[in-house]
């Protein structure tokens, strides 16, 4: 990982993971992008090569006067960040995002998105779904507040799913430089595939540091659960793929990446 990318609302700057990508970047030696929009300007249209609706915000909303103080407000959060020791270089790209289909692209170029629901404003889900699924890349979502080292014990939900199998495929050399890497796999939550056994051992051979943590049959919704697992293992991090069932299902019925987006306590790196 040489280049990650965080967007965020002109207005919530000071809410920007920081320690969370100043933590990932500096185990890689990598550059941190931010690119900013004005939230509740964008205009929200049909766009018959999208999903649907398609938000769209105007550049001219984000002045050189706003990106220098989004650059003085980064300034000060990063001197206060344990992650600035690392010497990784957090820039405001003075381009402004001017729609939601650009900031797809733009993640297309890098090689994490990361991202904190405080600092997305009233975006939150226009943003993540454009992250998820345009950007053909992984997106890490951080809990506002988070100032804990980030990757050092990772926790993968493995229900056999292909969007699991890519993320892993994706975070690899994270995996292999993480002190501990638990594999949760719950016994009555997967589809067909390789079950934890075999993932695990896969990992193992790939110089991950990798163990089992099977989980028996219990009550409650399964997002709930591995977020509780997660906890239990001490994980500063969770891979977690997004949306093995499809996204209408998960509007009406839920699901786990649902419940996790809203509930996680720790950050959590997503793919699809």
């Amino acid at each position: 990982m040489k280049r990650l990318l965080m967007p965020a609302a002109i207005h919530v700057v000071a809410a920007l993971p920081v320690d969370a990508a100043l933590s990932i970047a500096g185990r890689f030696g990598a550059d941190v992008l931010v690119k900013l929009y004005r939230a509740g300007t964008d205009d929200q249209a049909v766009d018959p090569m999208s999903w649907g609706l398609s938000g769209h915000a105007s550049r001219e909303d984000v002045s050189l006067d706003d990106v220098a103080r989004a650059r003085a407000v980064l300034e000060t959060r990063i001197a206060a960040s344990a992650g600035a020791a690392h010497g990784t270089r957090l820039e405001v790209d003075p381009e402004p995002i001017g729609s939601w289909r650009e900031l797809g692209m733009a993640a297309r170029i890098s090689d994490l998105s990361i991202v904190s629901r405080e600092a997305l404003a009233g975006n939150a889900v226009s943003v993540m779904e454009q992250l998820l699924f345009m950007s053909g890349r992984p997106m890490l979502v951080s809990p506002g507040g988070w100032d804990r080292p980030v990757g050092e014990v990772v926790a993968i939900a493995w229900n056999r799913s292909s969007e699991t199998a890519r993320l892993i495929g994706l975070a690899i050399n994270l995996l292999r430089g993480a002190r501990e890497v638990w594999v949760i796999a719950l016994d009555d939550w997967y589809v067909e595939g390789p079950d934890g056994p075999a993932v695990t051992a896969y990992l193992r051979d790939t110089g991950v540091n990798a163990r089992l943590h099977q989980v028996a049959r219990s009550r409650g919704e399964f997002g709930d659960r591995i977020l509780h697992e997660a906890s239990r293992l001490g994980a500063d991090l969770l891979l977690k793929g997004a949306y093995t069932q499809s996204r209408i299902t998960q509007v009406f019925f839920g699901g786990a990446t649902r419940d996790i987006l809203h509930e996680a306590g720790l950050p959590v790196m997503f793919a699809h």
